[in-house]
């Protein structure tokens, strides 16, 4: 009976049709598996898809079995007679078709195993290299432009002097060939009494413009001064008597008359407020130009009185440029910094607005970048923006800073951003940023030379940043200097990497964690993973995560997730939530992104795509090891490749990466820190590799406690 059984499904051809059914689900998980990232859709597709090729199995036996394909078509195959049946026939169609898919099988075998490496995905050295192809002009000269000075008998006129100057070195900057000072800069002369001569002298700069503003009612009066620094004689010297209505038109003609002076052209002439012009009372230019100065405070108070008055004006005067880029930008850092009453899609919305009404809008074209810069899925849209703000506006040496500011965050090649440093305009560049990029350079391709400069040097403005040392010293730096809830946050993180844990509870407690702020909401995932109570908890603080959009795979906000699940055995909060994360391709550009992602699927019970995935990062790190040895030391990538090992099933290859990879003076601690770093190796707990990496971080972390003095 078993046999005649055999015999008939052979004879049906039900064997077969189940190879033939197994091979091209494989193939079509295989193809969903890569096109679903490719075109940033759902994760919950795969599963999908999955789920109906599992289920389509059997029926597709069953149809085998009860049906035949005939020349009249398909018939149940108790109605066809043995001797008109046409199952050899079928069979040996199914028998190409086998043989077909096995190939294309196989080929992908192939092709998968031998030729997808990081040099044939968009990695990172791939995308820099398209990234530092930006348009640059030589300077011919250099220029700072001082702090004007408020000639009014009212002191509350300061903003609106300090936003004048703002604007003019706006407008500079878009003279073509013109090495321009950074407002930071020009701000440090503020209320200073220094002879002209050794300013320019201190700034190694050629011209300096400086002024007076004296403001009553709609009435200004603006006095300004070009100046030669080698001798201090005035070049162009000129009394603007106008209504404040026009004082955007002003700045212009400001602006011409200095290019016209030194013989330079603007790159662009229409006016940045062409929109304004035509709109705004006099009342209305003096809070924009005065909110400018208010946002660029940077703190708290004075960027809601930016926020409240530009509000106000935006609904006086909808659809204007000026208005609605420079409230995106005090909207975005308002939410950087501190309280935030709105997310990024209203951030995002503003500067969208902006850009259509005027696609040069300098406070857009920024707000954009910053934010599609921390999403792992938008980099490509903040490299277009990043590199439309240097072509805009070719003098800003802002625009230059930022740029190798992204590169450096993405762990891109040393050699990648040497050489978009040596295409910038000799000179266009601060001494001081130019002698940071240098040394970074330096330190990452010569580390020998480097610590050499460092040891004969006494100039501390040369550091390591890359050192979490230095980090350190810098996050503590910022909140003594401006202790906002953006820098609190920042320096809590750090005193909780090296278990200062007694100095963390009294940062902690300045931090308003009744507050909806990036802040605020990082310190709870934070002190969760260091296990530290607070009256909120991760899953209290996923509505934040939803309204800023951009950080769903961070990985201290993963694992403070996966920890409470866990801890509260609420499997299916990890599982919905990682079907809200829209799956991106995994790059050493999104290297901490991605280690969120693998993270979150391995915990969410989806094993197999979280190995695929780690083996695929595994091989671009690999792959960036061998080509870029000294980026891969210097970004310190050694950390990332030592969990990875782990996720990707490498494990024959940690033991060889801790021995090899980790020079003696490396900083452990600079990761997650002992109890971040413990939870997220949990599942090779006892895997000697992860218990003598383990040792080493708490070893570094007293080593960092005893040397900064904090417990």
């Amino acid at each position: 009976m078993s046999r005649s059984l055999i015999q008939e499904l052979k004879r049906r051809n039900v064997y077969k049709v189940g190879v033939t059914y197994l091979i091209l689900a494989w193939v079509i998980v295989q193809v969903s598996t890569a096109a679903v990232p490719a075109l940033h859709l759902p994760l919950w597709i795969n599963t999908a898809v999955f789920l109906f090729s599992l289920i389509g199995f059997p029926f597709a036996l069953f149809f085998a079995w009860a049906f035949e394909i005939t020349p009249d078509g398909v018939k149940l195959g108790s109605e066809v007679d043995p001797n008109d049946s046409v199952t050899a026939h079928t069979s040996r169609k199914l028998d190409f078709i086998i043989i077909g898919l096995l190939m294309v099988a196989l080929g992908y075998f192939i092709y998968e195993s031998r030729f997808i490496s990081p040099s044939t995905n968009p990695s990172t050295h791939n995308i820099a290299a398209e990234q530092t192809d930006v348009e640059t002009t030589a300077p011919v000269l250099s220029l700072v432009v001082l702090p004007f000075v408020n000639m009014s008998k009212d002191p509350d006129q300061e903003y609106f002097v300090d936003g004048l100057t703002e604007e003019l070195l706006n407008s500079l900057t878009r003279i073509k060939g013109l090495k321009l000072a950074a407002r930071t800069t020009s701000f440090s002369y503020k209320n200073k009494n220094i002879d002209i001569r050794e300013i320019a002298q201190s700034l190694d700069v050629q011209y300096l413009v400086e002024g007076s503003v004296r403001k009553s009612g709609e009435d200004i009066r603006i006095t300004m001064q070009l100046i030669n620094g080698a001798d201090g004689a005035h070049i162009l010297s000129k009394t603007f008597d106008r209504k404040l209505v026009n004082v955007f038109v002003l700045q212009e003609e400001i602006s011409e008359q200095i290019a016209a002076a030194l013989k330079l052209t603007l790159v662009h002439k229409e006016s940045h407020y062409n929109a304004a012009l035509a709109k705004l009372d006099y009342i209305a230019v003096e809070q924009l130009v005065t909110s400018r100065a208010l946002v660029n405070e940077y703190n708290e108070s004075s960027i809601q009185k930016a926020v409240d008055v530009l509000s106000k004006l935006n609904k006086t005067y909808p659809n204007t440029a000026e208005i609605l880029g420079l409230m995106a930008y005090a909207s975005y850092t308002q939410m950087m910094i501190g309280e935030f009453k709105s997310d990024t899609k209203f951030a995002i919305s503003l500067a969208e607005q902006a850009l259509i009404l005027n696609d040069k809008n300098y406070d857009a074209l920024v707000t954009l970048a910053f934010i599609y810069g921390n999403n792992p899925q938008t980099f490509h849209k903040a490299t277009g923006l990043l590199k439309d703000i240097i072509r805009y506006y070719p003098s800003d040496p802002d625009g230059y800073t930022n740029f190798i500011t992204y590169l450096s965050r993405r762990n891109t090649p040393c050699p990648i951003i040497e050489s978009f440093i040596k295409s910038i305009p000799n000179g266009l560049l601060p001494a001081k940023e130019q002698q940071e990029f240098s040394f970074l350079i330096t330190h990452c391709l010569t580390p020998n030379i480097a610590a050499d400069t460092l040891a004969k040097s006494h100039d501390k403005s040369i550091v390591d940043y890359t050192n979490p040392d230095t980090q350190y010293v810098n996050a503590k730096s910022d909140v003594d200097e401006n202790p906002n809830q953006k820098a609190l946050s920042d320096y809590y993180w750090y005193l909780l990497k090296i278990g200062a844990y007694e100095e963390a509870q009294r940062i902690i407690e300045k931090i308003k964690l009744l507050e909806q702020s990036i802040g605020s909401m990082m310190t709870i995932f934070d002190s969760y993973n260091h296990d530290i109570n607070l009256s909120k908890t991760p899953f209290d603080a996923l509505d934040s995560l939803d309204t800023l959009g951009s950080r769903l795979t961070n990985l201290d906000v993963v694992l403070a997730l996966i920890k409470q699940s866990l801890k509260e055995d609420k499997p299916d909060v990890l599982r919905n939530y990682l079907n809200k994360v829209t799956v991106f391709p995994v790059s050493i550009e999104r290297l901490v992104d991605s280690l969120g992602l693998i993270t979150l699927q391995y915990y969410a019970g989806e094993l197999a795509l979280s190995e695929k995935t780690a083996v695929t990062m595994f091989k671009q790190l690999t792959a960036y090891k061998k080509e870029f040895p000294a980026s891969y030391r210097y970004w310190q990538l050694q950390r990332s490749y030592l969990v990875l090992s782990f996720y990707s099933h490498n494990e024959q290859m940690a033991q060889t990466i801790l021995a090899d990879d980790f020079p003696v003076d490396y900083v452990y601690w600079g990761g997650r820190g002992y109890k971040t770093t413990k939870f997220q190796l949990q599942p090779w707990q006892d895997n000697p590799v992860v218990i003598e990496y383990l040792r080493r971080i708490k070893v570094d972390q007293a080593r960092a406690r005893e040397k900064f003095g904090v417990q």
